[in-house]
């Protein structure tokens, strides 16, 4: 009897918990062999001495970059594990990495399995071709962090570490899966076409991959949960893929009085979603939470969250802790976030890259709202390399972060006419004009991609203050917001002109959003003063200048909201600020 009640607690159990898949995937962080070294080739590594053992995630630069020396090492890092894959029924064999710094090469059993160019997006690499199966198996991974004028960011205030500084796993896959190789690294997406305190419709667009050598007839099953658990519905639909190709279904739930997402009450429903074979066997499966929510502007451009004004309030943020570099375990990433909520805060900008999952993870479930960008930064380089990768790393941050719901802003650009000589000197055959042309269009052609992979979102740019530039340039007409970082009461003197500022954009652009994508002051903890200055690095002018922001933001409506730079201080080799190799604006 008792092993009956049993028996039926499981059943009852797996029948409201995620779909029971074939697919597995383990984490590949722990004992790594590690070796710096930018004269070898995958060939000489085998007779190469002087390795250390690491684990993941891990950079090279944690110590150099804050130490006495002018510089910290840019070069090549290389990673090296043994791995035994036994034969299973999955053996469609995928490294999944969350961020690696910046171009990546992945070898295994000495043979090139993939590369990746960018050290902020998530990537994928097929290693099937490569592995043995009931054998052990050499994984190389070579990372470079040198400068490559095809991969931005080409300069920026803040430290470049190197290495597989996220997490890595091992994906095991049967021969059909939710396509994690467009990109996305998932292979689902949930959107909410339509939505209102009345009603809400969430859509689940599952992608599929056929590897196998036959058509297969599959279906795709979705269940969607409230936010205490109960199963709301199921729905299923079948799929047709056909040998070696993709294809696409789309399942949409129709939900009534849904609990609408806000930072007062995030609320989150779940998604679980099956690949089901014709057996009825799981072949891969999707789980994720997804909240309620619509934004949009008013007549005087200032924001509403679920038809209600809301002030954005909040900080920019790097991923940079003492002792770590940019190589922080999830928790860092989730602590960050529960802090920012405790300071009343209800908005981030993700800056001035994409972050880990775990953070945007955070974001869903306390209520921050996010924007999020990729890191072109103060100049460009005028190629098609460097567009191609742009536009890379662009669909992979929308495509990899399209199901959080705090996420309200995709960005591309950042303060990219600050360094026009730096842009002239990567571009020596071309004139200041021509040149200034060329970041305009790279900048339309982003926002015409970030429109087409999720129109659904606002899309931003974020410029220095130099209001006649920009405009000039044409850069003040592309995206629906216009972020600006202004700097008065620090680098210029009077706080209340940046309400001036302002306000003379917003007269000669009233369609547009306005942020202040960045503002603050130095400080050092160490340093108080009875009368505050511009550049004391006290804590008293740094709390004036906030202040005097958040009087203004609050003055005007047209002001969405503002983000201090930076939320805690970061490491940028070439400051010298009060703290040597530190960008002391943090709060």
């Amino acid at each position: 009897m008792i092993q009956h009640i049993f028996r039926l607690l499981i059943a009852l159990t797996l029948s409201f918990s995620a779909f029971l898949a074939t697919a597995q995937e383990a984490t590949l962080n722990p004992a790594w062999q590690f070796l710096q070294d930018d004269s070898l080739d995958v060939k000489a590594l085998e007779g190469a001495t002087g390795w250390r053992l690491v684990n993941l995630p891990h950079t090279w630069n944690r110590y150099d970059a804050f130490d006495e020396e002018e510089g910290y090492k840019r070069g090549v890092g290389w990673y090296r594990k043994t791995l035994y894959l036994p034969r299973t029924e999955n053996n469609r064999l995928f490294l999944k990495f969350e961020g690696a710094n910046q171009h990546t090469t992945i070898y295994v059993n000495g043979k090139k399995a993939g590369e990746h160019a960018g050290g902020y997006t998530a990537f994928v690499v097929d290693i099937t071709a490569q592995a043995m199966l009931d054998a052990g198996n050499t994984i190389v991974v070579k990372v470079d962090n040198r400068y490559d004028k095809a991969i931005p960011p080409l300069s920026a205030d803040f430290t470049f570490y190197g290495g597989i500084y996220r997490d890595l796993w091992l994906l095991r896959k049967p021969e059909q899966f939710f396509d994690l190789t467009d990109g996305s690294t998932k292979g689902v997406y949930l959107s909410t076409p339509k939505i209102s305190e009345e009603h809400a419709q969430l859509r689940v667009l599952a992608k599929v991959r056929n590897t196998s050598v036959e058509n297969q007839a599959l279906t795709i099953a979705a269940r969607l949960f409230s936010p205490d658990g109960a199963l709301i519905e199921e729905r299923s639909k079948k799929i047709n893929v056909g040998a070696g190709l993709s294809g696409q279904q789309e399942i949409i739930f129709e939900i009534n009085k849904p609990k609408l997402w806000t930072p007062a009450r995030p609320v989150l429903y779940r998604v679980e979603v099956g690949l089901i074979d014709p057996k009825g066997q799981t072949l891969d499966s999707f789980t994720a939470r997804r909240g309620f929510r619509w934004v949009k502007m008013d007549e005087s451009r200032a924001l509403l969250l679920n038809g209600k004004p809301l002030k954005l309030i909040g900080t920019n943020h790097h991923q940079d802790y003492p002792g770590l570099g940019n190589a922080l375990p999830d928790e860092l990433h989730r602590r960050d976030i529960r802090i920012l909520k405790d300071m009343g805060a209800n908005f981030l900008r993700v800056s001035h890259y994409p972050q880990d999952p775990a953070l945007l993870d955070a974001c869903d479930e306390l209520g921050i709202l996010a924007w999020e960008e990729i890191p072109i930064v103060n100049s460009i380089t005028v190629s098609d390399a460097f567009k191609i990768n742009s536009v890379q790393m662009l669909r992979e941050m929308i495509r990899q972060h399209y199901n959080h719901t705090s996420i309200i802003i995709w960005g591309f650009m950042n303060e990219v006419l600050l360094r026009v000589n730096n842009g002239l000197q990567d571009n020596p055959w071309i004139e200041e004009k021509a040149y200034v042309r060329e970041v305009e269009k790279l900048a339309a052609a982003l926002n015409a991609i970030a429109k087409e992979e999720d129109p659904s979102r606002w899309t931003a740019i974020a410029h220095h203050g130099n209001y006649k530039l920009y405009e000039d340039a044409g850069m003040n007409e592309i995206t629906d917001i216009v972020g600006w970082n202004l700097y008065y009461g620090w680098y210029s003197a009077n706080m209340p002109e940046a309400g001036e500022f302002l306000g003379r954009f917003h007269e000669d652009h009233p369609d547009k959003g306005i942020i202040i994508a960045e503002y603050g002051g130095g400080s050092d903890p160490r340093l108080h003063a009875i009368e505050p200055k511009r550049f004391d690095f006290s804590i008293e002018w740094q709390t004036a200048i906030h202040a005097s922001y958040y009087q203004q933001m609050l003055a005007h409506p047209y002001i969405m909201g503002g983000a201090v730079w930076n939320f805690a201080d970061f490491g940028s080799e070439g400051r010298k600020d009060a703290v040597p190799h530190i960008n002391s604006k943090g709060i």
